[in-house]
């Protein structure tokens, strides 16, 4: 289907697809799914060997990303009905988060040891595998925390309906760089995350606007350039009466001098002139 043929049905559809996918993929685990599908499909299955075949790369992406979705769909409905409902499924996850990671560090160490390795450095490459499959929950909430001041600074200066259009844009930049940093992170692995997250941060940025602290804090510097102009220009201002901007080139005595030639009229009878 290409961007021409897209009619307001299909942007529906796929709307309320997004918006049901939306909290699982920025809150719960449905990134890692998404992005260990779109990994499978991308690279190929893993086989036994440990080597991955059959793999799309770029042969019908858009299909491999439909899918990729579809399975992260497919996660968050078993999850709701697993622990019934999204955020009871949330707080499970974050409730077996050290377990995960855990369980990760001593595989990570077992896997280090059988093949001769330093176990430690297992362990280690194991905590950051087992932080990865949490990484969108934990990113998530650190970005919440610090959007938080940023929309009570806007609905207490503002009004709640900057409040609410503050809280919309946080929103769509959290889906925006949530969804790039899934697939970055299937293609590049984990180092593509924090990349892809920050692109998508970006490109929806650039479609909803600048936060409200940014555009504050922009018109707060160019006030300040506003008043330093202004400053200069004063500064620089010529002014006939301060006697600093004089600069004799005679002392103290020779301009005595002339003003007792002055008193005395250079030396003239000026009463011949009365």
């Amino acid at each position: 289907m290409g961007i021409g043929s897209v009619t307001l049905n299909d942007i529906s559809h796929y709307g309320k697809k997004a918006l049901r996918l939306y909290p699982d993929l920025v809150l719960g685990t449905g990134a890692e799914t998404v992005t260990q599908t779109l990994k499978d499909s991308f690279y190929g299955v893993k086989k036994g060997a440990g080597k991955r075949t059959g793999g799309k790369y770029f042969k019908d992406f858009w299909t491999q990303l439909k899918d990729a979705f579809k399975a992260g769909e497919r996660h968050n409905e078993t999850l709701i009905k697993e622990h019934g409902g999204f955020w009871k499924s949330t707080k499970e996850a974050i409730k077996t988060t050290p377990e995960v990671i855990r369980k990760a560090v001593k595989e990570g160490s077992k896997q280090a040891a059988k093949a001769g390795k330093n176990q430690f450095w297992g362990g280690t490459k194991g905590f950051f595998k087992g932080l990865g499959k949490r990484l969108p929950l934990i990113g998530t909430a650190l970005i919440v925390l610090t959007e938080i001041p940023n929309i009570i600074k806007a609905t207490a200066n503002e009004g709640i309906v900057s409040g609410m259009a503050e809280v919309v844009k946080a929103g769509a930049r959290l889906g925006g760089g949530m969804v790039l940093g899934t697939i970055a992170a299937a293609l590049l692995g984990p180092l593509g995350a924090p990349v892809g997250y920050i692109i998508g941060d970006l490109i929806t940025r650039k479609i909803v606007g600048k936060s409200y602290s940014e555009r504050t804090a922009e018109a707060k510097n160019a006030n300040n350039v506003n008043n330093n102009n202004t400053s200069n220009v004063n500064n620089t201002s010529f002014n006939m009466f301060d006697p600093s901007i004089y600069n004799p080139t005679m002392t103290k005595e020779q301009l005595m001098q002339i003003q007792n030639a002055l008193a005395g009229g250079y030396g003239l009878n000026l009463n011949t002139y009365v």
